[in-house]
């Protein structure tokens, strides 16, 4: 199975713009110690296209994305930051 998904591409003066595919559900949650991510389709390839994203060469190391209630998850859902970095 192929899938294709539009990726932003990264701007070092306005970094990576919002891309979320319409209908996105996300729900990010902590339980027992484990973080728990759920989402329908299009909240999923809004997560993939946002990952691969920041896997661009071109993003720079400690980039990272914030994402929030205010900004692509559900109401009931704790923050996840995701970032990039080397591992140097």
């Amino acid at each position: 199975m192929e899938i294709t998904l539009d990726v932003s591409e990264y701007n070092q003066s306005t970094g990576l713009p919002d891309k979320w595919i319409d209908g996105h559900r996300i729900e990010v949650k902590i339980d027992g110690g484990e973080v728990i991510i759920v989402a329908n389709k299009a909240g999923l390839e809004s997560l993939a296209s946002h990952i691969l994203a920041l896997a661009q060469p071109t993003v720079p190391n400690d980039y990272h994305l914030h994402f929030s209630v205010s900004y692509g998850l559900d109401e009931s859902s704790v923050d996840l930051i995701l970032g990039k970095t080397d591992f140097a």
